[in-house]
């Protein structure tokens, strides 16, 4: 115990009826008033990237378990944990992970975010993250939670169960400014309307959340000016896996959002061009459904596709029921083996490609399947339809009339994989 921290307590605070113990080990539970919400924070020197890093390995470290001692003895209905964003790489992720399943042993549902002090009327930048627990499922935000057994996640969406995961790779966008070290900049597309411009109208981090927007420009020849989009092509590619985004897509007219993936050329045979591509989703103007598709583009540049509207494994896309408006925060999510590929909304698996050599789809629309068992790369992208589009869907096209911005918000995009069957890598380490 730090007793000048405590000295320093009493002096400030009235602690007159307060139940006090010096020491978090010599904490006996049955002599502790009940409560219903646990809020504590365990000491962060152990898992500081200022530190040494020695985890459970620290004695500090191991302050949590008093705290998961303290919460299977009293059961309260809720906890709020606290310590450095650290956490959540420290040891590739294992750290937390088993934090996490120490905790879903107990039965909490368990949700964390990073926050920054100075965006709640604090007058100080201080980056923690926040570990949230319930036992009843209904108090959950729109995230999902993840539930732990033995050291493992299983991730619970909707009826399916994805086993055996840990957090691999995220990025929260609790920054002021995009990791460079996880994304480029890049423009896959060709629009003579579109200025191309990454300043602070059409892209930045705000308060946890990447905003990229649609503009409108004084120009009569390039009316419209946008950010370029994102991508890891330069930086990190994964095989298989669970990859999730919290997003508010924008389901606009004249709207082209999308969340896509490519393989990495340099990793196939020349044969297939440059690459196998999935379309985590697509959004086609104002439609309110979004699609995934699998492309393959060849070495003439020959483009194959599921085209055949009779074709079982073609997706029907996921139109939203009437009473959720799709422009909200909505979770998507894309799982990926080497048996099949699976999209989800909000939990809800929506379609499944099936990854099988000899599917009908396989090997007609897209000419066998290379490139789907290799890495891929991911890509973000807030396109616009415009007359000048080198294609548009019919009355796609953005008219004056169309209110702007159009604005894609992300809030976090998340990869969990289990280490034993599935791998990513830096970008020059493959």
């Amino acid at each position: 115990m730090d007793t000048y921290a405590d000295k320093n307590y009493r002096l400030l605070f009235d602690t007159e009826g307060e139940w006090y113990c010096n020491d978090a080990r010599t904490i006996e539970p049955e002599r502790m008033p009940d409560f219903d919400l646990l809020c504590a924070g365990f000491p962060c020197q152990a898992f500081s990237i200022a530190g040494k890093r020695e985890g459970f390995a620290d004695a500090r470290g191991t302050l949590f378990f008093e705290i998961a001692r303290i919460l299977e003895a009293k059961r309260p209905s809720y906890f709020i944990l606290e310590n450095v964003p650290g956490l959540l790489s420290h040891d590739k992720g294992r750290t937390f992970c088993t934090i996490l399943s120490t905790l879903s042993e107990l039965g909490y549902h368990v949700e964390w975010k990073v926050l920054n002090s100075k965006d709640f009327g604090v007058p100080q930048a201080r980056k923690r993250v926040y570990i949230v627990g319930y036992f009843d499922f209904r108090c959950a935000a729109d995230r999902k939670s993840i539930i732990l057994l033995s050291g493992r996640s299983e991730l619970k969406m909707g009826n399916k169960v994805l086993k055996n995961r840990i957090l691999v790779w995220n990025d929260e966008f609790d920054g002021e400014k995009l990791d460079l070290n996880k994304w480029e900049f890049s423009q896959s597309m060709s629009n003579s309307d579109v200025l191309y411009d990454n300043g602070e109208k059409n892209f930045r981090i705000d308060n946890g959340t990447l905003l990229m927007r649609v503009n409108r420009t004084d120009s009569s020849e390039k009316p419209f000016t946008l950010s370029q989009g994102l991508t890891t092509k330069n930086k990190m590619g994964f095989r298989y896996g669970y990859l999730e985004m919290r997003a508010a897509v924008p389901f606009r007219h004249g709207a082209w959002p999308s969340f896509w993936a490519m393989s990495f050329p340099r990793l196939h045979s020349r044969d297939i061009g440059w690459g196998a591509e999935v379309d985590i989703f697509e959004v086609f103007s104002n439609e309110n459904t979004l699609f995934p598709n699998l492309h393959k583009h060849g070495p003439n540049r020959e483009h194959f596709m599921i085209q055949d509207e009779q074709n079982p494994n073609r997706s029907g896309g996921y139109r939203f029921a009437d009473d959720k408006n799709p422009n909200d925060f909505h979770i998507y999510g894309f799982e990926w083996t080497k048996e099949h590929m699976s999209f989800f909304v909000d939990g809800e698996c929506y379609h499944t490609y099936n990854l099988d050599d000899e599917c009908e789809f396989a090997k007609t629309a897209l000419k066998g399947l290379e490139g789907y068992r290799e890495h891929l790369y991911l890509l973000i992208n807030n396109e616009i339809f415009t007359e000048n589009s080198g294609w548009k869907p019919v009355g796609s096209a953005l008219n004056d009339s169309d209110a702007l911005p159009i604005e894609y918000r992300i809030d976090y995009i998340r990869l969990y994989q289990d280490p034993e069957n599935e791998s990513i890598f830096t970008v020059g380490e493959e």
